[in-house]
């Protein structure tokens, strides 16, 4: 990346963070559910992205949530809790990454609900070992967990794994060194219709999606 791209990274990364954080922190010593705060993070991207310009970059976010209820929910098939899609235009980055997210309370957890996690994991990973973490809420904030590393290891407690912060994540996704490119479908930045249709042929609970456009050459279209 250029410096104006590294800029860009730093400065959207730190938006993300922004905007799930501070939830976390709320809701921790709550009696909130992990799919309710999962919801309201989806929530708070969009309000806090969608439309926003940075750095001559327009940001936009598109949040769908899909049913849970039910033998034959979406989200019993993997258990994945949110999609994240981001498209990147600028005069040196262009690219579009796809990332599988598996969101959990960092607490301990009885075997059964450590070896539910890998299987989700070892499913998540199967798809796109790159794209694919698991989202630690904590009282300190969201800690991030290859799902990789998580099927790999069954039976550990979720402390015990080593985690990025969404700040570092966001910024290893823009830089390219995590996400996936073939988890994004096309026209899923542009149709409800796709994204719809992307979110039931992979079984996702959630889906939020953000591209990043140059403002000058959106107003030229």
């Amino acid at each position: 990346m250029h410096r104006r791209d590294d800029y860009l990274r730093d400065m959207v990364a730190q938006a993300l963070q922004s905007a799930i954080d501070p939830l976390v922190v709320i809701h921790w010593p709550r009696l909130t559910q992990e799919h309710q705060l999962t919801s309201r993070i989806a929530q708070s991207i969009e309000a806090h992205l969608s439309g926003a310009t940075i750095l001559g970059h327009k940001v936009t976010v598109l949040v769908q949530e899909m049913p849970d209820k039910g033998a034959g929910s979406l989200e019993k098939k993997t258990g994945v809790d949110l999609y994240i899609a981001m498209k990147v235009q600028g005069k040196h980055t262009n690219f579009e990454k796809g990332i599988f997210v598996q969101a959990k309370w960092e607490e301990a957890m009885q075997p059964k609900e450590r070896k539910r996690l890998a299987e989700q994991c070892e499913e998540m990973s199967s798809r796109s070992k790159i794209g694919s973490v698991v989202w630690l809420y904590s009282p300190a904030g969201t800690g991030v967990v290859p799902a990789s590393e998580i099927a790999e290891s069954p039976d550990l407690q979720p402390s015990e794994f080593s985690r990025r912060n969404l700040n570092e994540f966001f910024a290893d996704v823009m830089d390219c060194t995590s996400g996936d490119r073939s988890l994004v479908f096309p026209g899923v930045f542009s149709s409800s219709d796709a994204l719809n249709a992307m979110l039931r042929e992979f079984s996702i609970k959630q889906g939020v999606s953000i591209a990043i456009v140059e403002a000058d050459a959106q107003a030229q279209k």
